[in-house]
């Protein structure tokens, strides 16, 4: 008697752990765009600039983030813009992020920055992002295999 409730306990998480396991879970977000660079300003000024075009091909919500790496020193400025032909979607100055609503076409990244003057150095990363949909996650089928002799073994101890 003893046996089968352990068996009947183990049945309990087993159900817990295939429903966790075959719900939906939200898939990783589509990367349009990624960057990440050391850069040195002009000898003088310790400013630097980088322009990107970008073919955006989906309407939707679009994430950007521009991250200051502080190797080998921090910026004393960073920022990030995205632009189309007419108008400006969204900036962020040093590390973060922006969200902006896009069509498809044509987009313009911009990136400005002033190094550290000591160092003259600096090591950012961009990135931009869509968000993926959410699927469903199948079974293994190793998992399902398992499954089915472990469903075997506790009806055998059921019946003894």
């Amino acid at each position: 008697m003893f046996k089968e409730k352990q068996i009947f306990i183990g049945w309990k998480y087993f159900l817990i752990l295939a429903l966790l396991v075959s719900t939906p879970v939200s898939q990783a977000d589509t990367v349009i765009y990624e960057d990440a660079r050391l850069v040195s300003g002009d000898s003088k000024t310790y400013v630097g600039y980088f322009n990107q075009s970008l073919d955006l091909t989906q309407t939707g919500n679009y994430q950007a983030t521009l991250s200051d790496f502080e190797f080998p020193a921090s910026f004393d400025m960073l920022g990030l813009t995205i632009s189309s032909s007419t108008q400006k979607m969204g900036e962020v100055w040093n590390s973060g992020s922006f969200s902006f609503n896009a069509d498809p076409g044509k987009y313009f990244l911009g990136l400005f920055y002033k190094t550290d003057a000591s160092l003259n150095l600096g090591m950012y990363g961009v990135k931009l992002s869509y968000p993926g949909q959410p699927g469903a996650v199948p079974l293994p089928a190793a998992l399902w295999l398992m499954l089915t002799g472990l469903m075997a073994i506790a009806g055998y101890m059921r019946r003894q």
